[in-house]
């Protein structure tokens, strides 16, 4: 790409990776179901609903690779490394894209605790940080997470996720600000087999979009996902499988203007 059309893309893409919350990633998981995070308990909840990481099962690190419009400069590096506690557990994310012209930090610190048999929830700080050389030189901030999950029945679970509810600003031009978004989620197993969950999800300056995503697990080592989302448009798939310590997944969304948008994560479990 000819240098002096990166001024020009930074202008597009900017605005839309940082309304599609890319300043740090979700996880294929999360890809996998069209962003429907909220419900689902593993190592990136720490960048997703903070209130569910205590609630997975072992200590775990997971790195992931991102590309989202299949656009080579805003490729994602992510890491997430969730550690339990004896009442909870910590979360540690980091997440960076970018080129010589432009480039994304974030890292963040949270903690999930069990607040009864049926409740968690948890809180993450995050500190942003962007470098757009000399054009637009750097910014940075930091913003606050805050998450809520409920297991109201073998079948039934709820999850409530926020992020960036203190609407932290980035910069005083044109009041530029972290993006703030909440997601309402509701999952329910259909049988040991299916899962279908569904979640309203709304960033403060776009208008609601509503999601459902669908799971699907024939046996303890493979699990397929798929899900469909409104406001953008777009679908998702993906495939997890299990390999002793060792879980990997794949996912794509597909959105109706800007296209695919692959990743994969390789998960490594510290279980006995």
């Amino acid at each position: 790409m000819k240098k002096h059309l990166y001024p020009l893309l930074f202008l597009i893409i900017t605005p839309i990776l940082l309304n599609a919350q890319l300043t740090f990633n979700h996880g294929a998981i999360s890809t996998s179901m069209a962003g429907l995070n909220a419900t689902s308990s593993n190592v990136w909840s720490v960048n997703n609903n903070i209130g569910q990481l205590a609630n997975i099962d072992y200590s775990k690190a997971s790195i992931s690779i991102y590309q989202p419009f299949l656009v080579s400069d805003f490729t994602t590096s992510s890491i997430a490394v969730g550690i339990l506690s004896k009442n909870g557990g910590f979360g540690i994310s980091y997440s960076n894209y970018g080129n010589e012209f432009l480039q994304f930090h974030s890292t963040g610190l949270g903690y999930s605790m069990s607040l009864n048999d049926q409740f968690s929830g948890g809180i993450k700080i995050n500190y942003h940080y962007i470098n757009a050389g000399n054009i637009y030189h750097t910014k940075s901030a930091i913003s606050a997470d805050i998450g809520i999950a409920a297991q109201l029945n073998e079948e039934l679970k709820i999850g409530v996720q926020i992020l960036n509810p203190t609407l932290s600003e980035l910069d005083d031009f044109d009041n530029e600000r972290i993006p703030t978004v909440m997601q309402i989620a509701i999952g329910y197993e259909l049988s040991k087999e299916v899962a279908a969950h569904f979640a309203v999800n709304k960033d403060i300056i776009h208008p609601a979009s509503f999601i459902a995503a669908i799971e699907y697990k024939p046996n303890k080592s493979i699990i397929f996902r798929g899900g469909v989302g409104s406001n953008p448009n777009l679908a998702s798939f993906g495939i997890g499988t299990n390999l002793k310590k060792f879980q990997v997944d794949v996912a794509a969304q597909y959105h109706q203007i800007l296209g695919f948008s692959p990743e994969i994560s390789l998960t490594y479990s510290f279980e006995n």
